[in-house]
């Protein structure tokens, strides 16, 4: 397994921390990890890995204003939950999705809400 930690771009151009957990041998699924209100990406983890190790290559990202996604400073930093939704989340998809496999989203509270 091959752990990467990856920039995306929200699709209004923000700047997303993300990890990609790569699967060893044959790909059964891609899995896009939708964390929960304010959780660091960091606590998915162990999912990932169990996950990769069995054939489904995942992503976990850190929404804006959150974990490794956050600026310098959140004075004046302007987020709502749609934008974790319609923005983050659709650019982690987007990096997973494939033709030759199916994509799954795993949903922690918020996560699951949105979509």
């Amino acid at each position: 397994m091959t752990i990467e930690a990856i920039q995306l771009a929200a699709r209004d151009g923000y700047p997303l921390a993300a990890v990609r957990y790569s699967a060893p041998g044959t790909v059964h699924g891609r899995i896009v990890v939708a964390g929960a209100n304010a959780v660091s990406q960091r606590f998915y983890r162990p999912f990932a890995e169990f996950a990769a190790a069995r054939g489904y290559p995942t992503l976990t990202l850190d929404y804006r204003g959150v974990g490794l996604s956050r600026p310098e400073s959140l004075r004046g930093f302007q987020v709502e939950y749609r934008h974790w939704a319609e923005l983050d989340l659709a650019a982690a998809v987007d990096a997973m999705a494939s033709d030759s496999v199916p994509l799954f989203v795993v949903g922690h509270s918020f996560g699951g809400h949105a979509f």
